[in-house]
């Protein structure tokens, strides 16, 4: 309270200006929380400083963080000056100073935060250029711009600044298929590319020898991604036909690729029908994202191939009622929870939380971790609820609601990335109503399976 009042009154008592200064060293979180507020009040030079000053101490605080660029209208100059000052700038920092720029149109400004992106020298590390190479990609995306557009709207700083992407770019290609780099250097790399139109062919040409068996997942997976950016129409037979070879996070990465155009999923269907992907191979999650496409075409042809899993969960759930008087083994459950929970829930040191973390229903009866199972959506919470954002410029996202803010929503995919969605590009976010967690696990989860799962959810702390 002391500091909103004191925020109103430096003009009239200077000393109060520097009391207010010196509270950046502050050690309650709460006071420097109320000082970045009430810094941004206050424009003065003076004020800009002791607002970098914490900006530079926020770390992991995400209010802290959000409470400098909340009062950075005055300051961002001094913040700028700031963060190029470090010799490797936080990256939250440097990613909010230039979605303002890109905002508000600043070019100059934009122009020197993009230096610690473009700048060359021999003590650059080109996993990390290009990672942040790849957040400057996705800003302008989020903010509805890209390269090409800032380049040709005029000639200054930035477009002198942006000229040094495509070399950059060049490297990129050179280091995603040089097989004697660093997994970590040609992930980065390849995170890089199908992003600029002019050099999609170039790339496509570098990235479709990444989908051979000899590779590692995650650069499979990668390469499957930037593919979908290219969005060459011939997509789904360039993966399919590596199908077999793919273990299963390249499948699921693929599978959400294809997900994101309407020709793709129907392609993608096609093959289930016909037997060249077996239906096992999408697993419940994806196959309840078909049914529920926002294609009237693809929910059409899903419903008639897979069925809707959705339907009849009542008698799924009477099927499996012998479970509760039936003695499992939990090591053995302990495999079953690796195959077909981990990917959204978190066990100890093992799995994603995406769901509730698997501690919190250890106390549960067996009847309600099997009905939980087998009909999710029957008592889920609303934060559990799915959501599918169509955005304009980029394919439907579909996940949970993380948190809301006026500009922006956070969304957390089934792969556990959180997504921040400016509100200006979102043309529609529908609840589905439905657990995030899919119906129709009882394809993967037998009886015998189930009861072997529960003693293991039982023993999880």
């Amino acid at each position: 309270m002391a500091l909103q009042l004191a925020e109103t009154h430096t003009d009239a008592a200077p000393d109060l200006m520097y009391r207010l200064l010196k509270m950046t060293d502050d050690p309650d979180p709460r006071v420097q929380l109320q000082l970045a507020l009430s810094l941004g009040e206050l424009n003065r030079p003076a004020a800009g400083e002791a607002l970098a000053k914490l900006a530079l101490s926020a770390g992991d605080d995400v209010y802290l963080s959000a409470a400098v660029m909340s009062s950075a209208k005055y300051h961002t100059g001094a913040l700028a000056d700031a963060v190029l000052k470090e010799p490797s700038p936080p990256a939250g920092l440097l990613r909010d100073l230039q979605a303002m720029a890109v905002a508000e149109g600043n070019r100059d400004l934009l122009a020197r935060l993009i230096q610690p992106v473009v700048a060359q020298g021999p003590n650059v590390e080109p996993a990390d250029q290009l990672s942040r190479l790849v957040a400057l990609f996705d800003l302008l995306q989020q903010q509805r711009t890209s390269m090409a557009k800032l380049s040709a709207a005029k000639a200054d700083k930035l477009t002198e600044s942006l000229s040094a992407v495509p070399p950059l770019l060049a490297k990129a290609r050179a280091l995603a298929g040089s097989a004697t780099q660093p997994v970590a250097g040609r992930l980065a790399a390849v995170q890089a590319l199908g992003r600029m139109p002019a050099d999609r062919d170039s790339e496509g040409a570098v990235l479709l020898p990444l989908l051979e068996k000899q590779n590692s997942p995650a650069l499979q997976s990668a390469a499957v991604k930037a593919l979908g950016r290219i969005g060459a129409d011939d997509l789904p037979h360039r993966l399919l036909e590596h199908w077999a070879d793919f273990p299963t996070d390249v499948r699921s990465a693929a599978i959400d690729v294809l997900l994101g155009r309407e020709a793709w999923a129907l392609a993608l269907i096609e093959e289930v029908r016909s037997g060249h992907v077996a239906p096992a191979d999408v697993d419940a999650a994806r196959q309840l994202r078909l049914v529920r496409h926002v294609s009237a075409k693809v929910k059409e042809k899903a419903k008639a191939v897979l069925g809707d899993p959705t339907e009849g969960r009542a008698k799924v759930v009477a099927a499996y009622a012998a479970v509760a008087t039936m003695t499992g083994d939990a090591q053995r459950g302990q495999k079953v929870y690796a195959q077909n929970c981990a990917t959204c829930h978190r066990s100890g040191e093992m799995g994603v939380e995406i769901g509730p973390n698997l501690a919190s229903v250890a106390g549960w009866p067996a009847e309600a971790l099997t009905t939980a199972i087998l009909d999710p959506s029957r008592s889920a919470e609303p934060r559990y609820l799915a959501y599918t954002a169509i955005v304009e410029g980029g394919d439907p996202i579909y996940g949970l609601v993380i948190s809301e803010t006026p500009a922006a929503v956070i969304m957390q995919g089934l792969d556990g990335i959180e997504r921040t969605i400016a509100r200006s590009r979102i043309k529609s976010l529908d609840c589905n109503n439905r657990s995030l967690m899919p119906d129709g696990l009882e394809s993967a989860i037998s009886i015998d399976q189930m009861a072997d799962l529960i003693p293991y959810l039982h023993s999880v702390r």
